[in-house]
């Protein structure tokens, strides 16, 4: 009778763990499927589109030799023809740095700007460039719109910045300006030839010749 009563207990116990067993199965179940998902979400790799763009870094996309590039304006009219011995464009600043440019500029009044350096730095259309070494640019002799002669005028230095957009050439550096038989010297220059103006700055010399 007493092993009878210790089956029949024992039975109930089973029958009781095996009722809460299935009950607490779908909360595991859920839980287990939870614990999946987080895995395979924290795994899995993200959309290319979602993917933050890496910023662009200073490599060259494409190179030139022995190269000539020329610039057009809305009109179609040639604003500026530039050449040299070798050449690599930069995405990240749309620039071109180039081995011994030579350079002819035309701008809106009909003003031809030469020059050659070194090397070089010009923008994406050419509206901008950096001479650097034995940099020299030579704005050619010419007649302007109220009929005044301009003489030619010659800028030497080891940095030139030419802007063609606004007709302008700078230096930070020891310059020396030609302009006909008159000689300039300074430490800095900033010429404006649309507004005829030249301002020379530090240590300036000058060497004017006598009007005939």
């Amino acid at each position: 009778m007493i092993a009878q009563l210790s089956l029949t207990t024992w039975i109930d116990h089973v029958k009781r763990f095996t009722d809460r067993l299935i009950a607490i199965l779908p909360f595991v179940f859920l839980s287990l499927m939870s614990m999946v998902t987080y895995w395979l979400v924290k795994n899995a790799p993200a959309p290319l589109g979602s993917q933050q763009e890496k910023p662009p870094v200073h490599i060259p996309d494409y190179f030139m030799k022995d190269f000539s590039v020329k610039a057009m304006n809305a009109q179609g009219q040639l604003k500026s023809v530039t050449l040299g011995k070798a050449a690599h464009h930069f995405p990240d600043t749309d620039t071109l740095e180039i081995e011994a440019p030579v350079l002819r500029a035309i701008t809106q009044t009909g003003a031809v700007t030469r020059g050659s350096a070194i090397s070089g730095i010009s923008n994406g259309d050419a509206t901008e460039v950096q001479l650097m070494g034995r940099a020299a640019l030579i704005r050619d002799a010419m007649i302007d719109n109220n009929g005044k002669q301009l003489k030619q005028i010659e800028i030497r230095s080891e940095f030139l910045h030419y802007f063609a957009l606004s007709d302008r050439i700078q230096t930070h550096l020891p310059v020396e300006i030609s302009r006909d038989k008159d000689r300039f010297n300074a430490d800095q220059m900033s010429f404006d030839n649309i507004n005829q103006t030249m301002v020379l700055e530090g240590r300036v010399k000058g060497v004017l010749a006598p009007k005939k």
